[in-house]
């Protein structure tokens, strides 16, 4: 068969919102990754 690629990346229709990049969910131990600000800026928590 073909082969496709797909690629995704967050979005926040917010300016206030933060979008939050987690890994190991299906493995039940989820780490937070990265937190970006609505314009895809990176933020440091708490902010």
């Amino acid at each position: 068969g073909d082969s496709a690629v797909f690629g995704f990346r967050g979005q926040a229709f917010v300016t206030r919102a933060y979008v939050v990049g987690v890994s190991g969910i299906s493995k039940g131990k989820p780490v937070v990754e990265t937190i970006e600000n609505g314009f895809g800026e990176p933020y440091a928590w708490p902010v």
